[in-house]
């Protein structure tokens, strides 16, 4: 069986346990309606790689992944969680209002619930479901805070901490907005950047690899490297989905939390990602709703002046990095496809392909210099990590 057909089997063994729950709970009214269309019909009608990611990981240290399948329905819940906070976070369209914003809110709420409760369905031990809620409330706090980062990054500047607008849309005490913004007054651009990745997407395949490591009472070295593996693969895929932006209007394909529609949205919500950082002159940036044509114009000059290179080059210096990981893990299948996995989402990413197809030009780095970018990235002491750190209780 290949990559793609185990993420399909993955989906349809854990599904029925995500519906189940979602149905068990889901009342009349606006918050079940937004649980049916996000929850159900839009995050947990498709495959997923998160839930695929865990069983891999699982796998490879001698698990039954059926046996988690619970936890494995918790992680694609709490997805449907974080992406009903995006939703509004982002003034996606039909949710750009304060009423809908906040339904949008509290929806996020009602499903992180469910994914704690999937968590106790697990037939895991009082000790093992408590650490591994732990991590999933961990992730939760540290995407919060990536979240916030991706949208102050572009409105703090405006802002003054008492301003009552940083506590009403991001929940943020004056106190509070002065300490974030002495730290983004001190931050470089790339700082900020990596630290909201961390939070919007690796924080939460780094702690994949922390409750594979709970699950199965893995020594400090394996949990530490599956802990990095799901890291490292989350920086990369982020950063690729930075790129995508720039190109959901070329594929007829859709993916779960993106349609054809929402290409240039990063633009159009003046978010500042990684192609805008190494295209450096922000004052030549079109952000905001300034229409298809100068985005596309601008899609080319990045294609051509070697922004989208070099955040390409970025992702598969982090997915290297992953695939580094594992290098103390037996040979086998689940090792294989993992590294699969990880090479795919940078080296061989269709939107990449489909840029370069396109504008005529290679986005694809060569195995020198990829080779080149880790050593330096092995460099870098400063790499954003999670707080918890279970290892200690395990031993």
């Amino acid at each position: 069986m290949n990559r793609f057909e185990e993420m399909q089997e993955t989906h349809d063994e854990y599904f029925p346990i995500y519906e189940s729950i979602v149905h068990k709970n889901t009342s009349s009214g606006e918050n079940g309606n937004m649980l049916k269309e996000f929850v159900i019909d839009r995050i947990g009608s498709k495959k997923g790689i998160r839930g695929y990611v865990l069983r891999k990981m699982h796998e490879l240290v001698g698990g039954d992944w059926r046996e988690v399948l619970p936890i494995i329905s918790a992680v694609e819940m709490h997805l449907a969680s974080m992406y009903c906070f995006n939703v509004a976070a982002d003034n996606k369209a039909g949710y750009d209002t304060e009423i809908k914003r906040k339904l949008a809110f509290e929806t996020k709420g009602i499903t992180f619930g469910l994914a704690l409760d999937l968590i106790s369905q697990g037939n895991l031990s009082s000790e093992k479901a408590g650490r591994v809620k732990e991590l999933f409330i961990d992730t939760d706090k540290t995407f919060y805070e990536g979240e916030t980062l991706d949208l102050l990054s572009n409105t703090f500047p405006v802002l003054e901490p008492e301003n009552k607008e940083i506590k009403e849309r991001y929940g943020l005490e004056p106190d509070q907005a002065r300490e974030t913004l002495d730290w983004f007054s001190k931050s470089s651009l790339e700082e900020k950047l990596l630290y909201r990745t961390y939070g919007i997407n690796a924080a939460l395949f780094e702690n994949l690899g922390n409750i594979v490591g709970v699950l199965n009472k893995l020594g400090k070295n394996q949990f530490g490297a599956l802990a990095s593996f799901g890291k490292n693969y989350g920086l990369a895929m982020q950063i690729i989905n930075d790129v995508q932006d720039y190109s959901l209007d070329l594929t007829d394909e859709t993916t779960r939390e993106k349609s054809n529609s929402d290409v240039f949205s990063d633009l159009k919500e003046r978010k500042i990602t990684w192609p805008i950082m190494y295209h450096g002159d922000l004052t030549s940036v079109p952000f905001g709703n300034l229409g298809y044509a100068k985005h596309d114009a601008f899609r080319e000059t990045l294609c051509k002046n070697g922004a989208l290179k070099r955040c390409v080059l970025e992702a598969m210096a982090y997915s290297k990095k992953a695939m580094n990981n594992l290098s103390n893990f037996p040979e086998g299948d689940s090792k294989k496809k993992l590294k699969d996995a990880a090479f795919s989402i940078s080296g061989l990413s269709k939107y990449v392909r489909l840029l370069e197809e396109r504008y005529d030009v290679r986005l694809v780095s060569s195995k020198n210099d990829v080779n080149q970018r880790v050593e330096e990235l092995m460099l870098i002491t400063n790499e954003p990590k999670g707080e918890l750190d279970l290892t200690q209780q395990l031993q």
